[in-house]
């Protein structure tokens, strides 16, 4: 399985360089600034925003395959790829962003667990 950085660059080393030229991780990190103002600078009440903004966290696990297919490891250090035991805090922005990995989830759960389903 590749990441789907395969696309755009051929190595890490080279999205680490490009990372490393001048001005591209300032670009990044403004990026990302502007992303938390939308709910930092609402008028939604701070635990949403807050909650709102801090759901997508999930999202640097996040693993997209040539093949199309979305899949993500339960944590940093429980590669356990496509948990769904413990998902239930992260399921409302999947369904929001990225609606196909919940089926594609629960669809190869059911292939690998049958007597489950």
């Amino acid at each position: 399985m590749e990441n789907f950085y395969a696309n755009l660059w051929s190595s890490s080393a080279n999205v680490a360089q490009e990372l490393a030229t001048d001005g591209r991780l300032t670009s990044v990190a403004n990026d990302i600034v502007t992303h938390h103002r939308i709910y930092t600078a609402s008028s939604l009440p701070t635990w949403l925003a807050d909650s709102l903004m801090n759901q997508y966290s999930h999202f640097r696990q996040l693993l997209w395959t040539r093949a199309g297919y979305l899949r993500m490891d339960e944590a940093m250090d429980c590669p356990d790829l496509d948990s769904v035991h413990n998902d239930y805090q992260r399921h409302l922005p999947y369904f929001w962003t990225f609606s196909r990995f919940e089926k594609q989830k629960w669809e190869q759960y059911a292939v690998l667990n049958p007597e489950v389903m």
